[in-house]
């Protein structure tokens, strides 16, 4: 048994979820209208550039996620699916990895969506801006990879819902906290580390990439896409630990 087959399988039930469908549609739609600027929005919002505004509302996409993911593993459990692989010879491990994989894909084509919605309202992204998107996809692939190992973790409906939706908060919280903390570590020998922590948070990143924050928490690019990359490793790790010895009831 190979963990191809089993990642092809994950993509096949994605591709008839009614639920990510409909986030498609709404990726789809929900740009296009926000950055055309047909949404009633705040004044501070109509003055970015078409661009910018469609890079401002890829922000909803974690927000998706945050429900969709838990859904979607306790809706495995609760329907058997889980066990009918463990029966058909797959590991734990085989099985987490396959799932993470395929919820990885899935926002690369949720985030693709996004921006035909946004080209198609007249977003020209010049150089920079393509930075920043890039910079937000790989951000938004260490969120949904922390979302993925908790609800695969927790297994409990309620139980996941609850802690995806206190990490949402937190990110949330965090972005409000960590502007407070730039502010007070800026022209300091801090401020490279305070930037550094900033940008673990997703929404953190997504406001440096919208340049919306003070510049001094910017880190740079590759810093960025290294903390990102060492989320999804962390996550990956951590999530798969101890999975053969876990009995998946």
């Amino acid at each position: 048994m190979t963990m191809k087959n089993l990642y092809f399988s994950n993509i096949r039930r994605m591709s008839r979820s009614l639920i990510y469908l409909a986030g498609l549609a709404i990726a789809l739609v929900v740009t296009f209208f926000f950055t055309a600027g047909k949404i009633r929005i705040a004044d501070m919002i109509l003055r970015m550039t078409a661009a910018e505004r469609m890079c401002f509302v890829s922000i909803a996409i974690i927000v998706f996620y945050t429900v969709y993911i838990p859904l979607l593993i306790c809706n495995e459990y609760g329907d058997g699916v889980m066990r009918n692989r463990l029966i058909a010879g797959y590991s734990q491990k085989q099985i987490f990895f396959s799932g993470l994989l395929a919820q990885l894909s899935s926002v690369l084509l949720m985030w693709l969506v996004h921006l035909i919605g946004g080209f198609a309202a007249g977003a020209a992204p010049l150089a920079g801006d393509w930075g920043h998107m890039f910079i937000m996809l790989a951000a938004m692939a260490g969120y949904i990879s922390l979302v993925y190992t908790l609800s695969f973790r927790l297994v409990k409906p309620v139980r996941s819902v609850i802690f995806c939706y206190l990490l949402l908060n937190l990110c949330v919280n965090g972005f409000l906290i960590g502007n407070f903390a730039v502010m007070t570590a800026a022209d300091t020998a801090a401020r490279p580390i305070v930037a550094i922590i900033y940008n673990i948070n997703v929404v953190g990143q997504w406001a440096v990439s919208l340049g919306i924050v003070d510049p001094e928490a910017g880190p740079g690019v590759l810093p960025q896409l290294l903390i990102s990359l060492c989320i999804i490793l962390l996550s990956a790790g951590c999530g798969s630990m101890g999975l053969n010895k876990r009995d998946m009831a």
